[in-house]
């Protein structure tokens, strides 16, 4: 990557003053930004959403440059501190283009997270370094038409058939379609929280990884997508409206931290602690 022309760095005591503790790492952040040609901006204040898609280079749809993943996902392996260092990093993305600081956070932070603190190690193995690599990107769908805060009220289905060893994804009514989805009109996958149903019997509320898009950007049999259309001021945050139709997907896809015994049959029910944590996703 280039370094960023004319590009001045402060490391003045007024500088490190302005910036509090974490200067280092505003510096880092601001060189890996100025070094993106994405965020030279050909006039004053200009929206990185105002760039022709054709403009973005393939796989980043508006993302930061690869490096600057590659940042925050190293950023969020790190335990000490991480709420401070997460919103420095908002901080100083959002200075660039906010819907950009939004994105990365709904992947990074929220699938990522999802992955990192539901999944067992061979989740983490499998999803989170073509993450980094921005091979795929993530959405995070819990939010529901009618469940509202009480996250244990979710309606969406995911059924166990057990001969099959698959989950069935349902949305069995419109109450039950995830809405206000980040990532929606352009992610490939998303963790898609749900009922989980083992032999007949519900065991709450678990996470699964639900293929959405291919690579070519069609849509798999059984989902639905409709765009939200823009929020003022987020033009570059394609929110959407997902509904699934019998969406069969292999039972190793659920984030199974909490519930290993799904291959034999049943599980371990969520309790209302871990749901509590599920529904932060932020790695501990």
């Amino acid at each position: 990557m280039e370094p960023a022309p004319d590009q001045e760095l402060g490391d003045s005591a007024l500088h490190r003053y302005l910036d509090g503790e974490y200067w280092r790492l505003k510096n880092a952040l601001r060189g890996l930004l100025g070094g993106c040609p994405l965020f030279r901006p050909r006039w004053p204040g200009e929206p990185l959403s105002s760039l022709p898609q054709s403009e973005l280079p393939e796989g980043q749809k508006g993302l930061a440059c690869l490096e600057f993943s590659v940042f925050i996902m190293e950023q969020a392996e790190k335990t000490k501190n991480f709420v401070s260092r997460s919103l420095v990093i908002g901080e100083v993305l959002s200075t660039a283009d906010v819907a950009t600081g939004v994105k990365c956070g709904i992947i990074y932070w929220l699938f990522g997270g999802a992955v990192r603190n539901l999944g067992s190690p061979r989740h983490v193995a499998k999803w989170l370094k073509p993450l980094q690599e921005q091979k795929y990107m993530g959405l995070f769908a819990m939010t529901e038409r009618c469940h509202g805060s009480n996250a244990r009220g979710i309606q969406t289905e995911a059924t166990l058939d057990l001969s099959a060893q698959e989950f069935v994804i349902h949305t069995p009514c419109e109450d039950a379609q995830k809405m206000y989805i980040g990532n929606a009109t352009h992610g490939n996958y998303a963790a898609v929280f749900a009922q989980l149903t083992v032999g007949g019997r519900s065991q709450g509320p678990h996470c699964s990884i639900v293929p959405i898009r291919d690579e070519s950007g069609s849509l798999y049999p059984g989902v639905t997508v409709m765009d939200m259309m823009h929020k003022e001021g987020l033009h570059g945050v394609d929110n959407g409206i997902l509904i699934f139709d019998k969406v069969r997907i292999p039972r190793d896809n659920l984030l199974d931290k909490f519930g290993p015994r799904v291959q034999m049959g049943s599980t371990v029910p969520l309790s209302r602690r871990r749901v509590q944590d599920s529904t932060r996703c932020w790695p501990h």
